[in-house]
């Protein structure tokens, strides 16, 4: 069955972009659709502190190359919206099954973020 997320396991993929992707790039997109998910990993440690103790270090190799680090929050949490409306449109949105991959080789976001990587 496909499961509702909450947020994005930002952890996971900060480290994973940075320690698996060459330093040589010009810039670093991150894109997020929600908080850091879980909010505190299972022992207990705080996500997004976790987060922002190590990417300085994932992330140093890139920055002394000169890569920019773009950062894109898209929908981030249903409490931003400005209207009761929006915030109910954006919780059932939330609740409704999602398929595996968002980022499918075929999927729009995939092509830009192709795009925006092979980019020099």
């Amino acid at each position: 069955s496909i499961v509702p997320w909450g947020g994005t396991p930002i952890y996971q993929a900060l480290q994973r972009g940075c320690l698996e992707y060459p330093d040589e790039m010009d810039t670093f997109i991150y894109l997020s659709d929600g908080g850091p998910w879980p909010t505190f990993f299972q022992d207990g440690t705080d996500h997004g502190q976790a987060v922002l103790s190590n990417f300085p270090t994932w992330y140093a190799g890139k920055r002394a190359y000169g890569c920019k680090l773009a950062c894109f929050s898209r929908n981030a949490q249903p409490a931003g919206y400005a209207s009761a409306w929006a915030r109910t449109c954006a919780l059932r949105r939330r609740l409704q099954g999602r398929p595996p991959s968002k980022l499918h080789s075929d999927g729009i976001l995939f092509g830009l973020m192709r795009h925006f990587l092979c980019e020099r």
